[in-house]
């Protein structure tokens, strides 16, 4: 029974989730980023089943196991990312141990382990896909797209990990424009930690000249290297108004631009009137029908003091937003709701 059971999960997932063996069916022995996500073998499922698995959402499988030490540390980590982006990324943890142990292990961590997980079949799935890989160690992690290609592999703690999944879910990863954009990545790092300011800009352009679209997060890099560690505030000005024109149609970067000028940290100098450009650009390039860009356009409005604005924008973004990440959306929509309350009951006050 617990055989067919396996094969009635596996075909189900397959059918879900649309996995096929490419690089099995061309005799390929290794597996590589660009390659097509080999299949689940799963004989169980824990925190849900195979028809959680959504077709049009990206997927990161990690292989872990009960008595690892690295895994247990890495657990909090993709359990809050699997929180955040809920309604587009679907998180497998994979275990090929026994049911008996992974199912007490996952239900004593409760709520702190809610993703999906299961259980590999006679390990059939680390073998597909951590050991055709290469991947030697657990945990393992594989960022996989849309389309069903592997777009990452590595180590679910990695520097790289969350930026990549962020990137894939907005559609800016290309891993074949990561690759040829490194070296002049990192030339440009280091030349802005040895203060040579003209040549990291160099890089830079060179780099984000690649692809415009997925390397946004380095003309804005730039923006703050200019603002903050080169001090040239005219400068930077003038370079975050070519980047309103250079994303002049692409509403996530010039709202993740907005965003940046006015809730980073690390901002010294706020160009409140450029991000509030960016901000209406935005709107004028993505419209108001995506809750992403809402919830950025509320966040402006916050930050520059529009607090009534930011609640109704909120509010909007917040009944958009698919059911799956609502809780997040709503933790924003208090938050300004709180403030305004707290506003209105100064100004009661001084009356």
């Amino acid at each position: 029974m617990r055989l067919l059971h396996g094969l009635m999960t596996l075909v189900a997932l397959m059918a879900v989730a649309m996995f096929t063996n490419t690089a099995a069916a061309q005799g390929q022995t290794k597996l590589r980023v660009g390659d097509t996500a080999p299949p689940l073998y799963i004989t169980d499922w824990i925190n849900g089943s195979a028809t959680m698995i959504d077709p049009d959402k990206v997927y990161v499988v990690e292989f872990w196991a009960t008595w690892c030490g690295p895994c247990k540390l890495s657990i909090p980590h993709l359990n809050d990312l699997s929180k955040k982006y809920a309604s587009r990324v679907t998180f497998i943890g994979v275990s090929d141990e026994e049911l008996n142990t992974v199912k007490p292990f996952v239900q004593a961590k409760g709520p702190a382990m809610s993703y999906l997980v299961g259980v590999d079949q006679d390990k059939k799935t680390s073998k597909g896909w951590r050991e055709a890989a290469g991947q030697n160690g657990i945990p393992s992690a594989f960022i996989v797209n849309k389309e069903r290609k592997i777009v990452w592999i590595g180590h679910p703690m990695d520097e790289q990990f969350e930026r990549v999944i962020a990137a894939v879910v907005e559609g800016k990863y290309d891993p074949k424009a990561e690759n040829q954009a490194r070296p002049a990545i990192d030339a440009a790092r280091r030349a802005a930690k040895l203060r040579n300011y003209r040549e990291a800009y160099s890089h830079y352009e060179t780099a984000i000249a690649i692809n415009p679209k997925v390397f946004s997060n380095l003309a804005l890099e730039r923006y703050k290297l200019m603002l903050n560690d080169a001090g040239d505030t005219k400068g930077a000005a003038d370079y975050g108004r070519t980047l309103l024109t250079s994303y002049a149609d692409n509403g996530l970067a010039l709202g993740d631009f907005a965003v940046m000028i006015l809730t980073d940290s690390e901002i010294k100098d706020r160009d409140t009137e450029l991000a509030q450009k960016a901000a209406t650009q935005m709107i004028s390039a993505a419209g108001r029908n995506d809750a992403q860009i809402l919830s950025r356009l509320a966040t402006v409005q916050f930050a520059t003091g529009m607090v009534k604005e930011s609640v109704d924008t909120q509010m909007e973004a917040w009944m958009m937003a698919p059911e799956a990440s609502k809780a997040a959306f709503k933790v924003k929509l208090d938050q300004y709701r709180n403030a305004l309350g707290g506003s209105q009951a100064k100004l009661t006050n001084s009356n």
